[in-house]
């Protein structure tokens, strides 16, 4: 049997010893929270190029609208200043003298030096006044009315003077009167357009030629061997780039004897001239007509 206070002793024993259980469970310190679970690492990732598209060209530009107008322009202009060019060549020696205004004294003195000899022999009373204007002269000649104007301008279309002038225009003036004496006068005007010195050389060949070949001893031989009657017509062309002349010849005579005879001579004289073409000549063409008897 046991004892009543042995009981309660016991009992407040458990009771102490629960007690302190509890309070050293709740001061004794709580274990470290285990570390969550990292996910496991990933492999490295290899480097992958980044493809992007590629940047398209920067388009060009637009073509100027223009451009088309300004070359048509170009053309345009070129081809004028070449029509100018040849309105000028064919341009009566008259005209182009009006259309300038500015003298040159350079080609005056040389233009005079020619007429020089060209009125050498003209007859009591004619004078003669010169005005150049480029290569472009006026010559106004005035004379007696009863003078015929052939004395001075056979003269002045023949010969070495010939040479100097690439065209003649004549034309005649209102007539005058002399105011000291009455006496009538008659003006003619001669407008001539200078020849360069290839022009003058080019006449100077082709005048030698056709000048030496139809008065020489050999033509006169022909014609008097062969008399038969007929024409050659020859055309006779001063061919700078063949370093020559060329010609043509018509009519009734080339197929005859006598014919034959007048072109050897025409070859002759070529052959003999031929080595003073060079190619910086400008061309020219002589129209030649013989007759037999």
């Amino acid at each position: 049997m046991r004892r009543p206070g042995a009981v309660g002793v016991l009992g407040l024993a458990l009771v102490a010893s629960l007690a302190a259980n509890l309070y050293l469970a709740r001061r004794a310190p709580s274990p470290a929270a285990a570390p969550a679970p990292s996910a496991p690492s990933a492999a490295p990732r290899a480097e992958v190029p980044i493809c992007r598209e590629a940047t398209p060209p920067r388009p060009a530009a637009a073509p100027d609208p223009t451009a088309p107008c300004e070359a048509q322009l170009a053309t345009a202009v070129t081809a004028l200043a070449e029509a100018e060019e040849e309105l000028e060549r064919i341009r009566s020696p008259r005209d182009l003298f009006e259309r300038r205004t500015t003298e040159d004294p350079e080609t005056e003195a040389r233009v005079a030096a020619v007429l020089t000899g060209v009125f050498a022999d003209a007859p009591d009373g004619v004078v003669h006044d010169l005005e150049c204007r480029g290569d472009v002269c006026r010559l106004e000649i005035v004379q007696p009315a009863g003078l015929h104007w052939s004395q001075w301008s056979e003269a002045l279309q023949s010969g070495p003077s010939r040479t100097q002038f690439a065209r003649m225009m004549f034309t005649s003036g209102a007539p005058r009167q002399d105011p000291i004496s009455g006496e009538a006068l008659q003006v003619e005007q001669v407008h001539v357009r200078v020849a360069d010195q290839r022009d003058a050389t080019s006449r100077r060949l082709l005048e030698t030629l056709v000048r030496t070949y139809n008065d020489s001893a050999e033509v006169a031989a022909c014609k008097r061997d062969h008399p038969t009657p007929g024409w050659l017509a020859l055309r006779i062309e001063l061919a700078p780039a063949a370093r020559t002349f060329q010609y043509q010849a018509g009519g009734d005579l080339p197929s005859r004897p006598g014919g034959r005879c007048l072109i050897a001579e025409l070859e002759r004289r070529i052959a003999e001239l031929a080595p003073q073409v060079t190619p910086d000549l400008p061309g020219g063409v002589f129209h030649l007509r013989l007759e037999v008897p």
